[in-house]
């Protein structure tokens, strides 16, 4: 079998897939394997001597330089045209079909918000105490409680608090996992609530809560990705480096106005996200 490529990124396997399925009436195989660096991706295979083999690599060059467009999006082929099917065409115009098979592609962003959501509420309900007290980073005393080196990220502590967390975690989140896959997501979210963790500890003691250093780690992940990678999958708005580092730097004048931030988890965020994406890049590069 010829591996045509691959790729970190499961949609676009599946849309090319879909893409000769439909088009060439040719059956390509997904199937797993380890590169050269030892680390394990996912590729589309082909039988080496197949007759359409040269039409479906012009095929891939083609899909490359546009493979988020919206044109490969469910649509069926005949003649070479593109006409959407009959039945997206219907299920596709019910709120409720769209919205279920977008949340189908972001379960880990829901999950979180949701966990998140359902604290505050508990919150807001009078349980805040016990909420504090059980999910606090971990003193000295309680170090074997392994779940508050994560629990600290999940709660916040105003409606101010858990609305700009909630918000940005959504918007880039969901980004990362829609065309990364949720597997990154839940590998950044995890590997910056531990570090950002460790750091506002080293700094201000446990009492500190809230999303903001995964966030921050998920907006410095996006940023490089966005500025480096060759497909610009999260079109990032003008200014939003910018929008980024006033972020941070509010954080040290908030405490003139009374509001204390999270800044050493912010800043550590940031460079995790950062050389999480330059890691990774490279790591494509030599692919």
């Amino acid at each position: 079998m010829k591996r045509l490529f691959g790729s970190e990124i499961p949609i676009l396997l599946v849309k090319f897939r879909d893409l000769v399925r439909a088009k060439y009436k040719v059956e390509l195989t997904l199937q797993d394997y380890i590169d050269e660096m030892g680390f394990p991706l996912t590729g589309i295979f082909i039988e080496e001597d197949h007759p359409l083999l040269e039409d479906i690599k012009r095929e891939l060059e083609i899909f490359m330089k546009d493979p988020f467009n919206e044109r490969y999006n469910d649509v069926s082929w005949s003649n070479g045209n593109i006409e959407p099917t009959f039945s997206n065409e219907i299920w596709s115009k019910l709120p409720v079909f769209r919205i279920s098979k977008e949340m189908g592609k972001r379960k880990f962003t829901v999950f979180i918000t949701a966990l998140c959501t359902l604290i505050f509420t508990l919150q807001l309900f009078g349980f805040d105490q016990e909420i504090f007290s059980l999910l606090h980073y971990p003193t000295e005393n309680e170090s074997q409680q392994y779940w508050r080196y994560i629990s600290h990220a999940l709660v916040h502590l105003s409606v101010w608090h858990f609305l700009f967390n909630l918000i940005w975690w959504w918007i880039f989140g969901s980004a990362i996992e829609k065309y990364c896959g949720s597997l990154k997501l839940i590998f950044l979210f995890f590997c910056t609530a531990l570090v950002t963790g460790f750091s506002q500890n080293v700094v201000s003691g446990p009492a500190f809560f809230g999303l903001s250093g995964v966030v921050y780690g998920v907006l410095g992940y996006v940023f490089v990705r966005d500025k480096f990678s060759v497909q610009k999958v999260f079109d990032l708005p003008q200014g939003f480096f910018t929008m980024l580092w006033v972020g941070i730097v509010v954080g040290f004048i908030a405490p003139v106005i009374d509001i204390y931030m999270g800044n050493t988890a912010h800043i550590v965020g940031v460079l995790i996200g950062c050389l999480f994406a330059i890691f990774e890049l490279k790591l494509n590069s030599r692919r």
